[in-house]
């Protein structure tokens, strides 16, 4: 059974144990079980029958053993159970005393007691007698024990390879190998006890962490081979969990032996545990056990059940993910995450910000952790915040369209629920994928915002089905009022859920005035969210990641400047080495090659925007136009959205792309879809356009933008708004306007009352005072935002002068409408009644004047 191998692994026989003719021994209990621990190794090294070791133990607590009495607990002839212990008299264990009557006995061996005490790390002193009383009372203060997870590994063949591929090669080929190991044991929160020659042993305090190193390293070994066909190798791993003694650095008990026992029943490119293991990791998306039968392992009576274990294939949404290659370093960071992911994967989920200057790599550690849970079973989602004026939960929009994108009908059904009406304000999407959806539910405004925040959270909990869910969020610090405010709800259900958020920022551009500036010191300060802030890269894994980037090779001196002046900052690393291999005067092919930077390259190195600059005017003319103009539309943009812009189209526009992506400037984000790979650079092409043009850009995206969304433009008003609003007077007035308070109406219907504020600030700035019908319109909707965020005396301010307005036009509707508001609020500013979301009411801000006087020219933000 399982308990029983795994009473074998931690006990090893010793139910088995000898009548003993004293009442209690010198060894107390935690003295007995270091002490059963080295004569356990010791058994096994001398080639005796392991359950040998409790009589040995017992010999060596002072007992004299008979024959007959060894034979009975074990099962075994009188004449056999003589001829195992004559095997520990003539293995140096046991002395044989013999007597002139009757049965001869067994004693310690004076060479057991020195072999117990150099076990236990004690200095023999052949001057003194050595007995049971002094070993124990001298046992080393340094010593432990607990249970732990030992693996080890082989290579297969390895005596072969010596002589079929001579020195030279079969040490390189040890020497990679050895790598690997070493990283995957560091990834993995293993413990390298020591070297085998051609093998390792290794701890882990987790039977899942150990088993997904296996995993690990057997990949890392098969892509090496891959790649290196005349290096091929194959290793064989075995791993089993008990107690162990700790002396030394070293670890010793049958736990140990029972491991590398299965590693030798195992075959190369194979992982087999005890059933120990397999019981403890329990069922996983990412890995599967197939029981391979009942193995008799040296040295132990029972036999072991052992299991294989090979990798699940990854989900089909990874291919979306990033690949790996070139990342570097991190190793602690991972970690971290990983212990967090691990304890979300048994309902116990949490929140995770990655924070750093901008370029400290940690998007790209996002992604990284992305890629390897979505390799284990997990669910991955993203979503990306914008220094843009887009619509409210922009991100969390983005969430939740992959995950209706990727649901099948019947289970999306039943995660939306009855919140459908309210979700497909925030995925229109949702309504093409579930027909007949029912008419939204009335919700007072003030109650608007907690039931949307509650129907995300129950949606996404309701679709992840059996799978944990790992949400990666960039660029936190952009994040609009709405999304803190949705971070902080979903931080208090995190707890009891099987869902980690992953979030990035830029913690030295944090503005005090943005919203989440005090969300994240508020969580952090509450304990809701762990912050792991990233520094810069050693130097040791700058050189590591230049080696990797690409086949121009830098000499010594330059890839020390790179690390000088980069101060370990991943995306001034990168365009550093770029910018010096696309140099013909630094990298060959030129008249001279340099060995270092010049005064004028060091001054460039002094900013990554300025190694940026520099690079980007390498381009060709159509390259620089087109990333002007996807620069305007944003982060992220399609080919097709890029053509209908008009800057350039056909071939000269895919090989303007082609040309940015392979200088690393864009990177591909789905089917004819890419990405600025980094918003430093996206802002560097923006800095170099004087702002007439930057406007006119702004208008012709707007007019772009218009045309491609047809019917769906109010859906997507506040993109457009945004445009129109950023093109200044370039723009008309009332264009503007109008975009704006249809998407300031949008943002009211999903409870983002301080954004729609701010959409209807802009909205009045720029209505000329003879539009008094929408004027009228702004104002009454500024009185509902104010009251959907319980500012009463604001609302019935923002109110009076609507009524005003309505009065002037002789609307008597809109007039007894707005008496009704005030009356609602009555004279003291209380409340009498809450307005219904679907009257459109909702969120806050400080309270401006109830109307600007004149228009004001709004100033970019991009600049």
């Amino acid at each position: 059974s399982a308990l029983g191998n795994m009473a074998a692994a931690a006990s090893s026989g010793f139910a088995g144990m000898l009548p003993v003719t004293h009442t209690a021994g010198p060894a107390g209990t935690g003295a007995a079980r270091r002490i059963k621990a080295i004569v356990e190794s010791l058994t096994t090294r001398k080639g005796l029958n392991l359950r040998l070791a409790p009589a040995i133990t017992q010999a060596f607590d002072g007992a004299e053993l008979k024959a007959s009495d060894y034979a009975k607990p074990n099962k075994l002839s009188k004449e056999s159970a003589a001829r195992e212990l004559r095997q520990a008299v003539e293995a140096g264990l046991l002395q044989l005393v013999k007597y002139p009557q009757g049965e001869a006995g067994f004693r310690a061996d004076p060479a057991l007691l020195r072999a117990v005490a150099e076990g236990l790390g004690q200095t023999v002193n052949p001057a003194q007698a050595l007995t049971p009383e002094t070993i124990i009372s001298s046992l080393s203060a340094g010593q432990s024990e607990g249970t732990v997870t030992i693996m080890f590994t082989d290579v297969e063949g390895s005596t072969q390879m010596l002589s079929s591929r001579g020195f030279t090669l079969s040490h390189e080929i040890m020497k990679a190998y050895e790598s690997i190991i070493e990283e995957k044991i560091t990834e993995h929160a293993g413990r390298r006890i020591k070297g085998l020659g051609d093998g390792v042993m290794v701890s882990f305090g987790s039977s899942r962490h150990a088993v997904e190193c296996a995993i690990a390293i057997q990949r890392g070994i098969a892509e090496y081979s891959k790649q290196n066909p005349e290096r091929k190798l194959k290793i064989r791993i075995g791993l089993n969990t008990g107690e162990v003694v700790e002396e030394a650095g070293d670890i010793f008990g049958a736990a140990v032996n029972v491991a590398a026992r299965v590693a030798g029943k195992a075959k190369g490119g194979e992982i087999l545990v005890s059933e120990v293991v397999r019981n403890l990791v329990g069922p996983v998306a990412e890995m599967k056990f197939g029981y391979r039968g009942r193995y008799k392992l040296k040295g132990f009576p029972d036999r072991f059940r052992l299991h294989d274990v090979t990798a699940i294939a990854a989900p089909s949404q990874t291919a979306a993910l990033p690949s790996g290659d070139g990342f570097v370093g991190r190793e602690q960071e991972r970690l971290d995450i990983r212990m967090t992911l691990d304890r979300a994967a048994t309902g116990s989920g949490g929140m995770v910000f990655l924070a750093g200057p901008p370029g400290i790599g940690a998007s790209r550690l996002a992604s990284e952790v992305a890629t390897e849970a979505a390799r284990k079973g997990w669910w991955v989602l993203s979503g990306r915040c914008t220094e843009q004026d887009v619509a409210p939960l922009g991100s969390f929009r983005d969430v939740l369209a992959a995950a209706v994108a990727s649901a099948a009908a019947r289970p999306l059904q039943d995660a939306v629920g009855g919140n459908g009406p309210l979700l497909a304000q925030l995925v229109p999407g949702l309504r093409q994928k579930l027909r007949g959806m029912a008419h939204p539910r009335e919700v007072p405004a003030d109650q608007l915002r907690e039931h949307l925040f509650r129907a995300i959270f129950e949606f996404l909990t309701g679709c992840q089905g059996a799978k944990p869910l790992l949400i990666v969020l960039d660029d936190l610090q952009w994040a609009d009022d709405e999304t803190v405010l949705l971070l902080r709800d979903l931080a208090e259900r995190l707890g009891g859920s099987r869902l980690v958020i992953l979030g990035t920022y830029w913690e030295s551009d944090l503005d005090s005035t943005r919203p989440f500036t005090t969300a994240a010191s508020r969580l952090l300060r509450r304990r809701r969210a762990q912050r792991i802030v990233l520094g810069r890269l050693s130097d040791r894994d700058v050189e590591k990641m230049v080696a990797a980037m690409g086949d121009t090779p830098l000499t010594p001196v330059q890839v020390i400047g790179i690390q000088a002046a980069t101060e370990g900052n991943p995306l001034f690393i990168e365009h550093s080495y770029l910018y010096m291999a696309e140099s013909e005067t630094m990298l060959g092919g030129g008249g001279r090659v340099q060995a270092s930077f010049t005064e004028e390259d060091l001054e460039l190195a002094n900013s990554v925007r300025g190694i940026i600059g520099r690079r980007l005017e390498r381009l060709s003319e159509p390259a620089q136009r087109m990333l002007v103009a996807a620069a305007v539309i944003g982060r992220d943009f399609d080919i097709a959205l890029l053509e209908a812009f008009g800057e350039l189209s056909g071939h000269e526009l895919r090989d303007a792309i082609d040309e940015a992506t392979r200088s690393h400037f864009l990177r591909t984000a789905g089917a004819d879809r890419f990405r600025f790979s980094h918003d430093l650079v996206r802002q560097r092409v923006l800095a170099a356009l004087p702002l007439p043009r930057l406007q006119a850009y702004h208008l012709a995206v707007a007019d772009t933008l218009e045309r491609s969304y047809g019917k769906s433009a109010n859906e997507r008003a506040a993109e457009i708004a945004y445009h129109l609003y950023q093109a200044g007077t370039s723009a008309d007035a009332v264009r503007t306007s109008s975009y704006l308070a249809i998407a300031a109406t949008n943002a009211m219907a999903v409870g983002a009352f301080e954004e729609a504020l701010r959409l209807i600030e802009r909205t009045l700035q720029l209505l000329p005072g003879d539009k008094i019908p929408e004027r009228a319109e702004a104002l009454a909707l500024r009185g509902q935002a104010f009251w959907g965020l319980g500012r009463n005396n604001d609302a019935k301010a923002a109110w009076n002068g609507a009524l005003g307005r309505y009065e002037e036009l002789g609307d008597t509707k809109a007039v007894a409408g707005i008496h009704a508001r005030l009356h609602g609020i009555g004279a003291d500013g209380a409340v009498a009644e809450r307005p219904k979301a679907h009257e459109r009411r909702h969120d806050e801000r400080a309270a401006p004047e109830p109307e600007p006087v004149e228009p004001v020219e709004p100033e970019p933000a991009e600049r």
